[in-house]
């Protein structure tokens, strides 16, 4: 296990973006099309499914490095745009003063909760927070939400660099984001009944 974490990280070292565009320009996109002009129709039904196969088992690779680093603190560009994020929180905090006092239901427990978070996180330099603080700007925050803390919950064992009381409070956090704006109004009626 050591030793593909040492060959992984001496690819990602090695890798340049130009280098690897240029390659797949000639092999893949001038020889795909001269091929398609001349060829026959191709049978590509197990290919591409042996294919669809591969980017799951490479998407389950980068989400496990992206998960377990916690370079998105420290790196030159991300670490400016991460203190960038968790100071941005501060100023939401006066929207959230003016939204209860306007009486706007479900918005201080999603902010308050997402400054508290973010400002804990950060300081802690947990496993995942990357994915948060990018997710938090997507609709498919929640759902993303619960799936990073389930892997770093799982990946925790193995060293991943989180904490079990972070996980906990994440996963309750986006579970009650998910329940209260998938289903405010039918929420709201059942405690306001009981």
């Amino acid at each position: 296990l050591q030793s593909d974490a040492h060959l992984r990280e001496q690819y990602e070292k090695c890798f340049t973006c130009v280098e690897g565009e240029i390659w797949m320009n000639k092999s893949f996109v001038f020889c795909g099309q001269h091929f398609m002009r001349s060829g026959p129709k191709l049978e590509l039904e197990r290919p591409l499914v042996l294919w669809s196969l591969s980017l799951i088992f490479m998407l389950y690779i980068v989400v496990t490095q992206s998960v377990y680093d916690q370079s998105f603190y420290s790196g030159p560009i991300s670490k400016f745009w991460a203190y960038a994020f968790v100071l941005s929180k501060a100023p939401e905090l006066g929207t959230v003063c003016s939204h209860v006092l306007e009486g706007v239901e479900n918005c201080e427990s999603d902010t308050i909760s997402v400054v508290l978070y973010s400002w804990s996180s950060y300081k802690d330099q947990v496993a995942g927070g990357g994915w948060f603080m990018t997710m938090n700007y997507l609709i498919l925050q929640m759902a993303m939400g619960l799936a990073v803390s389930g892997l770093a919950y799982c990946w925790i064992q193995d060293g991943c660099p989180s904490y079990l009381d972070n996980i906990v409070l994440v996963f309750l956090m986006y579970l009650t984001y998910l329940l209260l704006f998938s289903f405010p109004h039918t929420l709201f009626t059942a405690v306001t009944h009981c």
